[in-house]
């Protein structure tokens, strides 16, 4: 009989030919004394993605669980994670790690699973990552080696890479971020999270975040951007039951201070005063 995975390591994918076999030997490595299952989702990538990933899933077919889609659900409005990928999850623990990132330690997942299971009040566990820039270097954290309690209402403005998140599978609906205007997908994750209890920081680094010209946060216009950034975040203070006001409130004035920062550099002075305007309104609305 089938072993319950107690983690389901979750991953999307597109377009990630150069990065997902690194990726998925992130997760192949990791030494644990539970079991786990890998389920990963590829929306429709264009290069040699998918047949990457049916390698691997020929070589593991009882630990992969691959979802592979004939047309791409992003531009359609979809979040791949909630919509297909979270209700497949069996695990207690759902870890998460996107396609051109990867994990570098193999014990990351039990330190994180044993850790959470110990505390009551914590729905989520992070910890430091390293960062590859756009030519290739990886820079090292520098971080206190100490735990930390992060409370629910700090979760939303700490800075938290989505490859070092392990948390409790504890959500049963997803439907209020399912929204194709959230730009944010993560911040509206662990809004989401926040409703149900801490975060605990655990001082290691475990995984590299990769800069390149494909991610998603290097698409598109810097300003244009900001404005989804800024959208994302009202839809959460609106939608979301039991989420700290003010910290989406604070978050959405310093996503506007930083655009009129940008625009002030690009000499729109024009947009810097409807900015500006848009930052005034936003704080006597709220």
């Amino acid at each position: 009989m089938e072993d319950q995975p107690l983690l389901s390591i979750c991953c999307i994918t597109y377009n990630h030919e150069q990065y997902i076999g690194k990726a998925v030997e992130g997760f192949l490595m990791q030494k644990t004394n539970f079991p786990f299952e890998l389920i990963i989702h590829d929306d429709a990538s264009t290069d040699n993605t998918q047949a990457i990933l049916l390698k691997y899933k020929k070589r593991y077919p009882a630990l992969i669980q691959l979802i592979l889609q004939r047309e791409n659900q992003y531009s359609r409005g979809v979040k791949p994670l909630l919509q297909y990928v979270f209700p497949k999850a069996r695990g207690k623990y759902i870890a998460l790690c996107e396609g051109d990132d990867y994990w570098t330690d193999p014990f990351k997942v039990q330190k994180q699973v044993e850790d959470l299971a110990q505390r009551d009040n914590c729905v989520m566990s992070f910890h430091e990552c390293e960062v590859m820039g756009f030519d290739g270097k990886i820079s090292k954290p520098i971080f206190d080696p100490i735990i930390k309690i992060i409370s629910n209402e700090k979760i939303i403005n700490t800075y938290i890479k989505t490859s070092s998140i392990v948390f409790k599978n504890c959500i049963r609906d997803f439907s209020v971020i399912n929204n194709g205007l959230i730009f944010s997908g993560d911040v509206a994750l662990r809004a989401l999270l926040s409703t149900k209890g801490n975060a605990v920081f655990l001082p290691f680094s475990g995984s590299v975040y990769r800069k390149h010209d494909k991610g998603i946060r290097s698409r598109g216009d810097e300003i244009e951007n900001y404005n989804k950034w800024i959208i994302s975040r009202e839809i959460i203070y609106n939608e979301i039951k039991g989420v700290n006001k003010k910290s989406i409130v604070d978050s959405i004035l310093k996503i506007q201070r930083r655009k009129v920062k940008s625009l002030l550099i690009q000499k729109k002075f024009v947009l810097v005063f409807k900015s500006i305007m848009e930052y005034m309104l936003f704080k006597f609305k709220y």
